[in-house]
């Protein structure tokens, strides 16, 4: 939103305080976030997200960015929408990797082992795929097409108070070839790459 890389803006974390110690953060969540099933977004998913993204045995290596400053299995859920993440040592630069739109949140109840009580669900299927966000995967074809779908349960509203997304959806279409691709871009089949 602003040209200042310093200018860290939340999007499910309204707001978030740093300990006097710097030793700790708290993130506040939206309220009314909701999961494409139409579950709660809440902190026991955040909290178990931060920890997925520091598991050894699931290899993420730009979400492990967070590895050196965070701990498994510190971060509590202080109540349904708030979130405290202990850090080992004073950083800023932990906020701002907080802030990456790699680390997503996932839903608990969805990924999580059956022994954890989630489904056991696999995030890297088509088919399991669940978000909170915007758009929900309608359709997908490998190395054809992602078709995505206005998500009426969004939760965020524009400065206007005026629901979001503006779009009803997005189809992605996936070319690999460039001469196809500047093809599609001229004949108007498609809008940018």
């Amino acid at each position: 939103e602003t040209p200042d890389w310093f200018d860290i803006r939340g999007d499910l974390a309204t707001s978030w305080d740093v300990s006097a110690d710097g030793l700790a953060f708290t993130f506040h969540l939206a309220e009314g976030a909701k999961w494409h099933d139409g579950k709660p977004v809440t902190a026991e998913d955040v909290v178990f997200s931060i920890d997925r993204m520091v598991d050894p045995d699931e290899p993420r290596p730009r979400a492990g960015l967070i590895k050196p400053y965070y701990e498994r299995g510190t971060a509590t859920a202080v109540d349904a929408v708030t979130v405290n993440v202990p850090t080992k040592f004073p950083s800023a630069a932990f906020g701002g990797f907080m802030a990456a739109d790699y680390n997503k949140i996932f839903p608990k109840h969805v990924y999580a082992p059956t022994s954890e009580g989630g489904q056991g669900k696999d995030p890297n299927k088509t088919d399991d795929i669940i978000g909170s966000g915007p758009f929900v995967l309608d359709n997908f074809k490998k190395d054809v097409v992602g078709e995505f779908r206005k998500f009426d349960g969004y939760w965020k509203k524009d400065s206007n108070g005026i629901q979001r997304p503006y779009l009803d959806g997005i189809d992605e279409f996936l070319i690999v070839d460039r001469g196809t691709l500047a093809a599609n871009i001229r004949t108007g089949r498609i809008d940018f790459s």
